[in-house]
């Protein structure tokens, strides 16, 4: 069977000139028939360019959770790892309250603490994590500005807002040569992470890159993996950029926005059926 899904979101009433429902029908309607033609991929660690829209995937369900400094010291992946290299030294993540498109821009936190940009990895390197009063107090640093209720009626939790790859300097055709043979990421279906960095996550539109270009759809591919062990394989960063708009639980609901430019990655495990 196949299906296919997409989500969209604006502030008001211009998302209508922008994502018209028309466009929507036939984006969606797009990767259903593309399914149709497509064939399964050769499960296996395999060179890929992993399209924005997962990428804000990663950066918030793989990476940005547990940079969250409660689930830091819950015993996320990221305990005692602040100054380390945990990444390829092409890699920087911020979460930012300051992307005026982002769900997640806000002036102020619900702790009153001034919406600000927060680096999280910077050049490859763990330099900070999101926080609220308390825990900056245990672990001797700043607030953040991430402390967010999802309403009156329940205390602020760490959150995250807009969490974000920073762009490169690759064109997507630069991000495609030098590849005899992976896969090129597009959109995904789902996904989770554990706080112990690994990851999966299911992906609904996707294609073979052949000799440095783009081949044949294939369908039912997932990708896993542990974040860390992941961001270190990224050699390469696009021009472009997509922001994701989303819902996050954590307990209580929360709009927030994640994103950034495609990614190219030495390896990363498909699976396939």
């Amino acid at each position: 069977m196949a299906s296919a899904r997409d989500e969209v979101g604006k502030h008001g009433y211009e998302l209508y000139d922008t994502d018209p429902p028309e466009q929507i029908a036939e984006r969606v309607s797009k990767r259903v028939t593309q399914q149709l033609e497509a064939k399964t991929p050769k499960s296996g660690e395999h060179q890929a360019v992993i399209g924005t829209n997962i990428v804000g995937v990663l950066a918030h369900e793989a990476l940005g959770h547990i940079c969250e400094a409660d689930l830091t010291l819950a015993g996320s992946a990221l305990m005692g790892k602040l100054g380390q290299k945990i990444a390829g030294e092409r890699v920087t993540i911020y979460d930012t309250a300051l992307i005026d498109e982002g769900f997640g821009a806000i002036k102020y936190d619900d702790e009153g603490v001034p919406g600000q940009d927060t680096a999280l990895i910077r050049d490859g390197v763990l330099v900070g994590l999101m926080h609220n009063r308390e825990t900056a107090a245990k672990m001797g640093t700043k607030p953040t500005g991430n402390a967010r209720a999802q309403d009156f009626r329940v205390p602020p939790l760490i959150r995250m807002r807009n969490t974000c790859f920073e762009k490169g300097d690759h064109t997507f055709d630069e991000l495609l040569e030098g590849i005899k043979f992976g896969y090129y990421l597009e959109a995904f279906r789902g996904g989770q992470a554990n706080l112990d960095g690994t990851f999966t996550v299911g992906v609904q539109s996707a294609f073979e890159i052949v000799k440095g270009e783009m081949g044949r759809p294939v369908r039912n591919v997932g990708i896993s993996g542990n974040t860390l062990e992941t961001l270190m394989q990224v050699d390469a960063c696009g021009k472009d950029f997509g922001l994701e708009m989303g819902r996050c639980g954590k307990g209580q609901a929360m709009f927030e926005s994640s994103g950034g430019p495609p990614l190219r990655v030495k390896k990363i495990l498909i699976g396939g059926s």
